[in-house]
C-alpha cells in the first residue's frame, strides 16, 4: 500500500506540474494573441482614417458625379438637426410668414418652416418663445402668433 500511495504521489505532483506548465502555457499565448489582435486593431484604424481622408478628399474633388449614392437618412433625427442663428435666419422668415398669412399658429409656422426651408426645431414651443423674445413685434394673442401692427 505504501508503495501505490506513493506512486500515486508523484504521478499527483507531475500532473500539478503539468497543469502549472500548461497555464503558464496558456497566459504567455493569451498574451501574444492579444499583442497581435492590439497591432492588428491599430492597424485598421490607422487604415480607416486613411480611407476616411482619401474619401472627404474625394468628395471634394469629386464635384458634381452623377454615380454618387444617396446617403442614408441618420437614424436618429436629433443628431442632425442644426443650431440656428435665430436673430439672422428664423427670425426673418417668420415675420416674412406672419406678414405673407396675418396669424399663424406655432405649429403651422413650424410645418412651413420644415417644408420651406427645411428647419427642424426640436422644442417649437421653446422655439416661438426665443422668437418672440427676439422681436417685439411678434405677439402671441390666444393660440396665434401675430405682427403687433396686424393686431392693434
Amino acid at each position: 500500500m505504501r508503495t501505490e500511495l506513493a506512486a500515486l504521489t508523484k504521478s499527483l505532483e507531475a500532473l500539478l506540474e503539468h497543469r502549472a506548465a500548461l497555464r503558464k502555457d496558456y497566459v504567455d499565448r493569451d498574451k501574444e494573441l492579444g499583442r497581435d489582435i492590439k497591432e492588428i486593431l491599430a492597424r485598421i484604424r490607422e487604415l480607416e482614417e486613411m480611407t476616411a481622408g482619401d474619401a472627404a478628399d474625394n468628395e471634394e474633388t469629386a464635384g458634381t458625379e452623377g454615380d454618387r449614392k444617396p446617403q442614408p437618412a441618420p437614424a436618429d433625427e436629433r443628431k442632425s438637426r442644426a443650431k440656428y442663428d435665430y436673430q439672422a435666419e428664423v427670425l426673418p422668415l417668420v415675420i416674412e410668414l406672419l406678414q405673407e398669412n396675418g396669424k399663424m399658429r406655432g405649429a403651422d409656422i413650424m410645418r412651413v418652416l420644415k417644408e420651406r426651408h427645411n428647419m427642424i426645431f426640436s422644442n417649437p414651443t421653446i422655439a416661438m418663445n426665443k422668437i418672440m423674445a427676439l422681436s417685439p413685434r411678434i405677439q402671441k394673442v390666444d393660440k396665434y402668433y401675430t405682427l403687433a401692427e396686424q393686431h392693434g
